[in-house]
């Protein structure tokens, strides 16, 4: 029922117009008669036209078909797939349906000739109704291919229950839907219009005709492969599914297929999740990486894999350059969120030491605290109001610390999100709380001259350092009326993004016994960092 085979190419416009409304009207396209269109029905470009067929073959192939199996080609159209599967499988293997005969005999006559059809003796059906049961045999391997982009839910419902009909135990069922955010809702055969479903409805119709289903990675320029059997046993694993991409090589057209991988298929987490478990086996010399997260744990400005290691070898440097005592230490994570720092810092901790980290989000507490070995890392929530983090919050909220308690304090994109207010009072907390010649690591947006050096060369097009675009960190706007912090204009709220004037600066030093002993400038500033951010370290006087 290939029926979107039926290209409109031949006909002058006017006449081409005058039956484009007329199939609009009765909806029939049985009724073309030979001679009306061309044979060789092109589906969206015209060069995919031999892909389209060689796909579906290449396929099946891959699948399992051999020149023995049974196949039934549902809506065989103009034999686009048919005459590489009709001189491939053994005699009277090949079974098509398609309810406009003429095309059929153009295909023949033009594309494979009569002699193969004597040699191979396929079988055709021009049923209109769905039926499969028509040649009385069961099938190894059934196809439809852009046959589900034309239908209802009622057609879907009445072909997948007589394709579970007609396929024999082990056998299986290769299918395309075009998927969608909403669901088409009326019904009968939409041709020649355009139909989507969601992915949770394409599935619940796979279920209720009783069939199991796998969603393919195998390449497709509009619409997604779905490999569907009576048995889930008879299914490819997720192992298995990472051969079927279906990636075409040296053609232009199709160079998108190198573009599709699968990720389209997998997600990240489920690649990601994998990954990890492999990954641990095969860490030598840098142990502490075994405990990041998955990606659905992995926050804070730093998603992947990759930029989470990068960060934890970093900090762990300025730890050891930074701490007078390489083990033994008490740290303190201002804004841990799910502890990438907490990683950094496990080397310097020792049999006497421990972390503590403190977050205004409960979920990344809970996580946390699952998470990281109890007999060295702690995990504390702050009550503290953030309108971008902790809306729910009330008030500031002192940390739960004794004075002087800590050999390091830490804040890794924490004053980057806090108010003038809220800056300088917890600036005076980690003072309060950090031992004397104690050091404190933290990050922000410092408006220096480097950054005002940089602002007449910054646009719209992506950094050279990091991967956002380089006017996304202009901060022209004051947080609250201040005069020294100020946030982006994109900001909803200031806390999304806040960046310090140098007078900023000198505020939070002497509202604390902090003094200033090294800077590391942030690439952000379009000049190379050894971080996105910069990084201050302070020593308490």
């Amino acid at each position: 029922m290939r029926f979107k085979d039926i290209f409109w190419g031949l006909l002058d416009q006017k006449e081409n117009k005058r039956k484009r409304e007329q199939k609009k009207n009765n909806n029939d396209i049985s009724q073309l008669k030979p001679g009306d269109h061309h044979y060789k029905a092109y589906v969206g470009h015209p060069d995919q036209y031999d892909f389209m067929g060689a796909t579906q073959f290449r396929l099946l192939c891959a699948l399992g078909l051999r020149a023995h199996h049974k196949l039934l080609d549902f809506g065989c159209g103009s034999l686009r797939a048919g005459k590489l599967f009709i001189p491939y499988l053994e005699e009277g293997n090949y079974f098509g349906i398609e309810p406009c005969e003429w095309l059929i005999e153009e295909a023949i006559k033009n594309e494979i000739g009569s002699d193969i059809i004597q040699i191979k003796k396929p079988h055709f059906d021009h049923n209109k109704d769905f039926k499969t049961d028509v040649f009385g045999v069961d099938f190894d391997y059934i196809l439809a291919q852009s046959i589900f982009s034309h239908t209802g839910k009622d057609l879907i419902k009445k072909a997948l229950k007589s394709f579970g009909l007609s396929l024999k135990p082990r056998g299986l069922i290769a299918l395309t839907f075009i998927e969608g955010k909403e669901d088409f809702e009326a019904e009968g055969w939409i041709y020649p219009g355009i139909v989507s479903y969601r992915p949770s409805t394409i599935a619940q119709l796979i279920e209720e005709a009783c069939l199991f289903f796998v969603r393919l990675p195998w390449y497709h320029p509009r619409q997604s492969w779905y490999l569907l059997s009576k048995d889930k046993n008879n299914l490819p694993t997720q192992e298995q599914l990472a051969y079927l991409t279906g990636v075409v090589f040296n053609e232009p057209a199709f160079e998108e297929s190198h573009k599709k991988n699968l990720l389209g298929f997998y997600s990240y987490h489920a690649l990601d999740k994998a990954y990890l478990a492999l990954d641990k086996t095969h860490l030598r010399r840098t142990k502490n990486l075994r405990l990041i997260p998955t990606e659905e744990n992995r926050r804070g400005g730093k998603y992947a894999y990759g930029e989470w290691a990068q960060v934890i070898g970093i900090f762990q440097t300025l730890f050891y350059q930074h701490l007078d005592r390489k083990v033994d230490n008490h740290i303190l994570d201002m804004g841990c969120g799910t502890g990438i720092l907490a990683i950094a810092s496990e080397p310097f901790l020792g049999e006497k030491g421990a972390y503590y980290g403190v977050d205004v989000r409960l979920e990344d507490i809970e996580f946390c605290r699952r998470h990281y070995p109890a007999e060295k890392f702690h995990f504390f929530p702050l009550k503290a109001k953030n309108p971008h983090y902790a809306p729910q919050n009330e008030t500031q909220d002192k940390l739960p610390f004794e004075n002087e308690f800590f050999d390091l304090v830490t804040a890794l994109s924490v004053w980057t999100h806090l108010s003038e207010e809220d800056s300088l009072f917890y600036f005076s907390e980690i003072s309060r709380v950090m031992k004397k010649k104690g050091r404190a690591i933290i990050t922000f947006f410092l408006l220096d001259r480097a950054y005002d050096k940089s602002l007449p060369f910054r646009a719209e097009a992506e950094a050279k350092y990091h991967m956002t675009a380089q006017n996304m960190w202009i901060f022209s706007k004051p947080a609250y009326d201040s005069s020294f912090w100020f946030c982006p204009e994109w900001a909803k709220v200031p806390e999304e993004a806040i960046g310090i004037k140098e007078e900023a600066l000198g505020l939070l030093l002497q509202r604390s016994s902090l003094k200033i002993l090294c800077h590391y400038p942030g690439n952000w500033k379009e000049i190379p960092g050894v971080f996105f951010q910069d990084i201050m370290v302070f020593e308490k006087e």
